[in-house]
């Protein structure tokens, strides 16, 4: 009976140590998908989610006048 027990506390912990995360040297690189240098924070995002979001991109970039709609 205690044997059962046992057999029911290590696959479950045997199985935890063969999942854990071994370090290596080739480590995945993480993908930045949200740039928030280009976020201009001092608006609310309630107030103008479309400037919150892309303040500082569209203050740093120059649209030219034929892309202009």
């Amino acid at each position: 009976m205690k044997l059962n027990h046992l057999l029911w506390l290590a696959v479950p912990l045997s199985l935890c140590m063969a999942c854990k995360n071994k370090s290596s040297v080739n480590e995945t690189k993480r993908t930045i998908f949200l740039d928030k240098a280009n976020m201009d924070t001092t608006i609310s995002p309630g107030a103008d989610f479309y400037l919150y979001a892309n303040g500082n991109w569209l203050r740093k970039e120059v649209i030219p006048a034929s892309q202009v709609m």
